[in-house]
């Protein structure tokens, strides 16, 4: 995770200096998506650096899009999303 959080500063353009950087993670369902950014906020620079995304062993623990800060210096944000599925189609 700290070389995640290098890439993204090393990476970070000065345009986004006023609004932050915002990303997004998105993925199959239970995958990891809400722990991956518990453990970045974890090892960031915030003052207060408890997990907020709710991660749990059941599907669907995320039930909607919420919006996390990562990073103060560069300001970052980490979009956390519900699990995404490839829709079935049944064919007649």
């Amino acid at each position: 995770m700290r070389k995640v959080l290098g890439f993204l500063k090393e990476h970070y353009r000065l345009k986004y200096k006023q609004v932050g950087l915002w990303l997004m993670a998105c993925g199959t369902p239970n995958v990891g998506k809400s722990s991956i950014i518990n453990q970045i906020r974890s090892i960031s620079d915030l003052e207060k650096k408890t997990a907020t995304a709710k991660a749990g062993p059941a599907v669907c623990t995320t039930r909607g899009v919420s919006g996390f800060k990562i990073l103060n210096d560069p300001l970052m944000f980490l979009m956390d999303t519900p699990g995404v599925m490839i829709p079935s189609v049944i064919p007649k």
